[in-house]
Order: structure tokens, then C-alpha cells, then sequence
């Protein structure tokens, strides 16, 4: 599709996952930021992949205005309330170094605003896209009303997310 394109617009919907979960990490994250996806997540992986093409048409055909937008984790609201949940669950049981895990929720309808702004602006080059600031995990169990869940060991921790996303009761 990129090969194709005559457009002199393309905005690309990538995602925050390209910069990868390392406990090296800046906080926050910039667009400045090294894309190093984690090898076990395809999504990443084939989102990174896509940016790659994508930089590769800018660079291929000047004056063509390529916008690649990276948002953070996607909500639409109250009625993804279990997911939240087992995302805060989750984050709380698996830790690195012994930090907290801070998460940040996009609305999708900011997603679909900065995709329309992104398009009529004409913007040029890389964007992450998330709400200003994060939750702490406090924060995210507080707000689906969970109890404090129980700390887990990391080799259980990881055990038990890989059999949760291999019988698909986990979604990344």
C-alpha cells in the first residue's frame, strides 16, 4: 500500500509497544527514544516493520508528508472495565527491579482526534500520542475497585501470563 500510494499525506498508526517493555526505559518516553520491540511480541514487531516502510517512502519520495503515531494503550471507557482490571492485576504481579509499573490509558476517540489532526496538519515524522502523565498501579486498581492482589514470584508471574495469552485470556 505505501509502494502504491500517490497520496502526499499518509499517517500511520503504530503503537507505544515499538519502544519495547525494558526496564531501561526513560520516563517518559520521546520520540527521541530507541525502537527496540520486544522479540516475542509480533504486534510490535510488525508495527516497528511498518515504520521502517514508512521512513523508507519519505525518504524514497520528498515532498510525500509521512506522520507515524505511536499511541499508548487504547480504552474506549467503562465497558472495558474487566481489562483494565486484569491489566492492573497484572501490572501489580509482574514487576522489574522492584519499580511500580506506571500505565497510561488513551481514549480512543483522542486516538481518532490526533489521527484527524495529524492528517489536516500535514504533520511530518514521529508522534507519540498519550494522555499527559500516568497511573500508578495504586491508581489503576483504585479505579476498577480491585483489592490489593497478591505478589507473585517472577518465574510464576511469567509462567502464568504465558499460559494466560496461549489459551487467549490475555491480549498482548
Amino acid at each position: 500500500l505505501l509502494e502504491r500510494t500517490t497520496a502526499t499525506q499518509v499517517v500511520v498508526l503504530s503503537t507505544a509497544m515499538v519502544y519495547g517493555a525494558r526496564p531501561d526505559n526513560p520516563v517518559p518516553l520521546t520520540e527521541d527514544a530507541e525502537v527496540r520491540p520486544n522479540r516475542g511480541c509480533r504486534f510490535a514487531l510488525a508495527r516497528a516493520e511498518l515504520e521502517r516502510a514508512a521512513d523508507d517512502l519519505r525518504r524514497r519520495r520528498p515532498g510525500v508528508r509521512v506522520a507515524v503515531l505511536r499511541p499508548s494503550v487504547c480504552t474506549a471507557g467503562t465497558e472495558e472495565r474487566d481489562w483494565l482490571e486484569r491489566s492492573a492485576w497484572h501490572a501489580r504481579s509482574v514487576r522489574h527491579q522492584g519499580t511500580e509499573r506506571l500505565g497510561q490509558f488513551l481514549h480512543v476517540e483522542d486516538l481518532a482526534r490526533a489521527i484527524e489532526f495529524a492528517r489536516r496538519s500535514g504533520l511530518d515524522g514521529v508522534f507519540n500520542v498519550a494522555p499527559d502523565g500516568w497511573l500508578s498501579e495504586r491508581d489503576q486498581l483504585e479505579l476498577v475497585g480491585a483489592g490489593r492482589p497478591p505478589r507473585l514470584d517472577p518465574i510464576v508471574s511469567r509462567w502464568l501470563s504465558r499460559t494466560r495469552w496461549s489459551v487467549g485470556a490475555a491480549s498482548t
